[in-house]
């Protein structure tokens, strides 16, 4: 995860180390942890943003099972549309999934697709639920 976080950064794309999983618990240690493994290990989130190599390494030195988090916004450049899970979107939605082929994409942990793009500069917010199982990541959040 280090070289993936390292790399993301080499690209002006701010980092934060977030939680891992282990048999469904969450490394917060919290039991009713919910996201379990979907939130920041840093004291202020995703303000702890980073591209900054020597704090990356000293995070993974620290957690070094910890999950690559992106902040995106304009701080990164990115904005990220969040298709969390494609087969249960509307018929008429599934097609954006794939309307890009040019643009990067991730399919995520549990088998959504993140489709990114280039933020314009001007502010974002970041959405939940913009149809059902469609989230939008801009300013104030990250995947």
């Amino acid at each position: 995860m280090l070289q993936h976080a390292l790399h993301y950064a080499s690209i002006g794309w701010r980092v934060i180390p977030i939680h891992t999983a282990e048999q469904g618990i969450c490394s917060c240690g919290n039991t009713a942890c919910k996201p379990v493994a979907k939130h920041p290990r840093t004291p202020r989130g995703l303000h702890d943003g980073s591209t900054d190599p020597d704090t990356i390494r000293g995070w993974w030195a620290r957690w070094p099972n910890a999950n690559v988090g992106v902040v995106t916004g304009s701080d990164s450049g990115l904005i990220v549309i969040d298709f969390d899970q494609v087969e249960d979107l509307p018929l008429e939605l599934q097609p954006l999934v794939s309307a890009y082929p040019e643009t990067p994409r991730s399919t995520t942990g549990r088998g959504g697709k993140h489709v990114l793009f280039r933020h314009t500069g001007e502010r974002i917010a970041s959405r939940t639920g913009v149809w059902p199982h469609v989230d939008v990541r801009a300013d104030g959040g990250y995947v």
